[in-house]
């Protein structure tokens, strides 16, 4: 039986990096051997299928650009960094 979790790798990063040594060691040895496999670290796409995600991938209008200056104006306003 399994149970799928949604952790994000950073948090199981910096649970791992807390473990003490021996522990830290256990679960190296305890992952399956293929956890690191080159498969998993290959470019899951073309550089045409990438160039094509580019061209269709989100974008951000000019509206969408000025609501975020605002509120980043907004926020330095109300909680101005004094060095």
């Amino acid at each position: 039986m399994s149970t799928i979790i949604g952790l994000s790798y950073d948090y199981v990063f910096d649970l791992a990096v807390q473990l003490p040594p021996e522990e830290q060691r256990r679960l190296i040895r305890e992952l399956p051997s293929d956890f690191s496999s080159k498969e998993q670290d290959a470019v899951p796409y073309s550089p045409e299928e990438f160039y094509q995600f580019l061209l269709r991938g989100p974008v951000i209008d000019e509206e969408q650009i000025q609501l975020m200056l605002d509120a980043r104006e907004e926020v330095n306003r109300c909680h101005p960094i004094s060095w």
